[in-house]
């Protein structure tokens, strides 16, 4: 529900929208690709949000550095 949500409110926008359907999907996509963006839902199947975001971390640290642009 939250991911079909979130879609229509970017569906407007000139964004390249990429859904995953479970933690292990999405690390799968966040390792082959480069995102500006991950939203990340607690309840996602498989593995949840915040494990999905230790394992982002963990796997693929230099990916997940926070940076300030200003």
């Amino acid at each position: 529900m939250n991911l079909q949500v979130l879609c229509g409110l970017l569906k407007g926008n000139a964004m390249k929208v990429e859904t995953a359907d479970g933690g292990m999907k999405c690390l799968e996509l966040f390792e082959n690709n480069d995102y500006d963006v991950v939203f990340l839902d607690h309840r996602m199947p498989e593995i949840d949000g915040v494990e999905t975001l230790l394992l982002m971390k963990e796997r693929f640290p230099e990916k997940t550095e926070i940076t300030d642009h200003s």
